[in-house]
């Protein structure tokens, strides 16, 4: 039953989740046109948004399929049919979304793993993507065992647990869970070597965030108000419209930081954006290994250096340097390459990876006198 006049709220319901739902997808392709533009790969955060964006399409699939059955109508012109089909489709719908949410979370807290360097940082990003599974399974197996079995989806006439608690529990979670990854995205820009004015660009962008704390404190605040309203296929309503709007703008704030002026900005401001290629660990232990051997050749180099001094002592002394040496005779020391500089030793140029041989050629000079006198060469 579709009508789209008359005392019903079913096309808004359908109009409005699907819109918010193509605007979540034209986020998420935006982000994956533009890493593989820049970075010409995908990574693993962009699979796990991926993921949240094929759970919100199935969410909105059976939100839709709640309001072909009459969803967004009066209760009593429904047939007992009618309402297990709601039950049905809005079980399925509730369960989607907390796993398209969850991942929509960890999907953003994986590109902020990714663009800090800082050892500790990334533990606490780490921590969090652990917790955040763990809430997202556990809110999950919650929602599918609301009801005793079987069936588990029947909230009219089943013997369920206090369902309102549980959603205002999860709410909150939610809410404290968003705070706590923007508190920790603040303390890694507070470390960014750059202007103030930088700063608060990049951290108005992450902000964007606390509109998934708004739409989530507009769905408590709607959930309470019909929670226990008798006609509660027609004033809930609003319920499924929030959480649409909550599934949109944690998915959209999650893909608009890996917008290109963003990445940009993130870049000229000296953020580690090699980190979330994945090519991060490779890099530095490259960085590592090249220090390593470039140390090694500046000690050689240094031996070196020490020798040839040694060996242009010599050469001013002139005498003495060996006993064997004939009365008269002189010699002088040509090199045949010099040491590196020090700028070049240090950097990581194909240049300062060369072992160069030094080599000392002695030129003698010896005069000797003639029969008749004379002194010749």
């Amino acid at each position: 039953m579709s009508r789209f006049t008359g005392d019903t709220w079913t096309p808004a319901i359908n109009v409005i989740c699907w819109f918010f739902l193509v605007v979540a997808i034209l986020g998420i392709l935006t982000r994956l046109g533009t890493k593989a533009w820049i970075y010409r790969k995908f990574t693993r955060d962009d699979y796990v948004i991926i993921l949240s964006i094929i759970f919100d399409i199935g969410q909105a699939i059976a939100t839709s399929m709640a309001t072909a059955n009459g969803y967004g109508e009066h209760i009593i012109t429904l047939s007992d049919e009618q309402k297990t089909d709601i039950m049905k489709s809005q079980y399925a719908a509730e369960i989607l979304s907390i796993v398209s949410l969850a991942c929509s979370k960890i999907s953003y807290v994986m590109f902020v793993r990714g663009i800090t360097a800082v050892p500790i940082d990334r533990k606490v990003a780490l921590a969090f993507i652990v917790f955040l599974s763990v809430w997202g399974l556990v809110s999950v197996i919650t929602v599918a065992f609301q009801c005793q079995p079987l069936p588990t989806w029947d909230y009219l006439t089943g013997k369920c647990y206090d369902r309102q608690s549980w959603q205002n529990f999860f709410g909150i979670s939610n809410i404290v869970t968003e705070v706590a990854i923007l508190s920790q995205t603040i303390v890694i820009i507070a470390r960014i070597q750059t202007s103030i004015e930088r700063k608060l660009k990049i951290g108005f962008v992450f902000g964007l965030r606390v509109a998934v704390v708004a739409a989530t404190i507009a769905h408590i605040v709607v959930l309470n108000n019909t929670f226990h309203d008798e006609d509660i296929t027609y004033a809930n309503w609003s319920v499924s419209v929030t959480n649409q709007i909550i599934l949109c703008s944690s998915i959209i704030t999650a893909c608009s930081a890996q917008f290109k002026p963003f990445l940009d900005s993130l870049r000229s401001s000296g953020m580690r954006l090699d980190a979330f290629t994945g090519s991060y660990h490779y890099k530095s232990q490259r960085s590592y290994e090249y220090n390593s051997q470039n140390n090694r050749q500046a000690n050689y180099g240094s031996q070196i250096a020490s020798k040839q001094r040694s060996i242009n002592l010599r050469s001013l002394t002139g005498r003495g340097a060996n006993p064997t040496d004939k009365p008269g005779a002189t010699e002088s020391y040509v090199l045949a390459s010099k040491p590196s500089p020090d700028w070049d030793a240090s950097s990581a140029t194909s240049q300062s990876r060369i072992i160069r041989e030094v080599r000392t050629f002695a030129v003698t000079e010896e005069r000797r006198r003639s029969s008749d006198g004379e002194e010749i060469l």
